[in-house]
């Protein structure tokens, strides 16, 4: 039998229920893919009316944020302050620069880096007790760490060390861990060459696993000698970018190749099968038994996929998400109507932070803010 426009033949012995099941997944997936690109239009839709109607009301409030907090800031070397309260006042303004830079969209990006500096530089001045005595802290618990990895014997450079911990680098700290890591192989190297011991060095072993690896697996495994395997050569065949001579068809090709590696690579069935229809002139795609379970199993699999993907786009964790849950409603007028209540609550909101620069305007007001916040 085929399927019309599939360009699938299922085999004479494949019983009328396992074909049956086969096609309802098969227009499952597509049905679903629909269903996904309705609803990433639907959510960017409304992230752009956001865009258009809110975010400059939210910038807005995000000025005025700066301004409280440069306000606060100023505080801080005052001599009326005693030593707890002044920290109790630089911890709620590094907070809330945190909080701030969460979402850098709402802010001007030199106050952010402005306000950070400033912060910064008090931070060194007005704790370096104890700063001095973290950063001891941290050190002393690196060292154990790396003597633990790399043997009592390491030799761990102190001053780079804090150093690179003092900077808050990233790159600085993976750079040591190189450095140490290099010189620990170089030894154990040469008590290799010493004792001709030929026992594998641990750092051939990849440790790299990753949560998908056992559908990865599945998928190599299906694709592995059969039809599909066989699908995926021709597709190749035909959009490698290597041969080409045009840049315009070049670019086109690696796309599409892009694409087509990406379907293997996660056992998109349906993109496999469309493409071999568009670029396989007048292929067939026989599958008996075997190749139908095979190819059922990965559209049961991709069906979970587009689930988790149509989950994600309503419930996840970025901000178009975020705008979707806080603007959504049943229709364009309930929207609107949400987002102009939105409106007036933020410049409700910047009103009474400019009420609170003009009324917390003394070190003693502003200590009783501070303890408001955490007592």
């Amino acid at each position: 039998m085929t399927q019309s426009g599939s360009q699938i033949i299922v085999g004479a012995g494949v019983s009328g229920k396992q074909e049956n099941s086969f096609w309802e997944r098969w227009k499952k997936v597509a049905q679903y893919e629909r269903r996904n690109e309705k609803a990433t239009v639907k959510v960017n839709t409304l992230y752009q009316e956001y865009e258009q109607q809110v975010m400059p009301h939210d910038r807005k409030m995000g000025e005025s944020r700066c301004r409280w907090l440069r306000h606060l800031m100023s505080f801080l070397d005052s001599k009326e302050l005693k030593r707890k309260d002044r920290q109790l006042l630089f911890e709620y303004v590094d907070e809330q620069l945190s909080q701030m830079q969460d979402f850098p969209f709402f802010y001007d990006p030199l106050m952010l880096r402005s306000l950070t500096e400033y912060l910064d530089h008090h931070g060194e001045t007005l704790f370096r007790k104890e700063r001095k005595q973290v950063l001891d802290q941290i050190c002393h618990e690196f060292s154990l760490m790396m003597k633990a990895t790399f043997g009592e014997d390491v030799d761990i450079p102190h001053s780079q060390l804090r150093e690179a911990l003092n900077s808050g680098s990233r790159e600085a700290m993976e750079q040591l861990f190189e450095q140490l890591r290099e010189e620990y192989v170089a030894s154990q190297t040469d008590r290799e060459d010493a004792s001709g011991d030929k026992e594998p060095e641990w750092q051939d072993f990849e440790f790299n696993y990753s949560p998908d690896e056992d559908s990865t697996s599945t998928i190599r495994e299906i694709f592995r000698g059969s039809q599909l395997s066989k699908i995926y050569r021709q597709i190749a065949r035909v959009v490698h970018p290597d041969r080409e001579q045009d840049p315009l068809k070049k670019e086109e090709k690696h796309r599409l190749m892009q694409q087509l590696v990406k379907a293997r690579k996660e056992g998109d069935v349906v993109t496999l099968v469309t493409m071999y229809g568009e670029f396989v002139p007048d292929g067939d795609i026989l599958l008996d038994s075997e190749a139908l379970e095979h190819v059922d199993h990965l559209l049961s699999m991709r069906l979970r996929e587009l689930n988790h993907v149509h989950r994600d786009i309503f419930h996840g964790q970025g901000f178009k998400t975020c705008v979707w849950k806080q603007f959504s409603a049943s229709s364009k007028k309930q929207t609107r109507e949400k987002m102009a209540r939105y409106i007036r609550d933020v410049h409700n909101g910047i009103k009474q932070v400019e009420k609170d620069i003009q009324h917390f305007n003394t070190p003693r007001k502003v200590v009783t803010f501070i303890h408001s916040v955490y007592w």
